[in-house]
């Protein structure tokens, strides 16, 4: 409830805050280990889209090289 008067040369601001904490449920060592738990989860998944990026370099690197030794063969076989 906000209640704002203004009489000549008075004023008045009255401000009212009604809460009500139904329950706490609050335990910090859940918190925190519910928060280790989603960071450890997190670096597994960082670990795990690292080794993919990873297989996937080497699997371009090895086709590179593939195709570049086809086309030194052929360049080869040209001379």
């Amino acid at each position: 409830m906000v209640v704002a008067e203004n009489e000549p040369g008075d004023f008045t601001f009255s401000w009212e805050i009604k809460t009500t904490i139904k329950s706490i449920d609050y335990d910090p060592f859940l918190e925190q280990m519910a928060f280790e738990e989603s960071e450890a989860d997190k670096a597994n998944k960082k670990a795990q889209k690292d080794a993919e990026k990873a297989k996937k370099i080497a699997a371009t690197e090895e086709k590179r090289a593939k195709k570049l030794a086809e086309i030194e063969a052929k360049k080869a076989l040209q001379k």
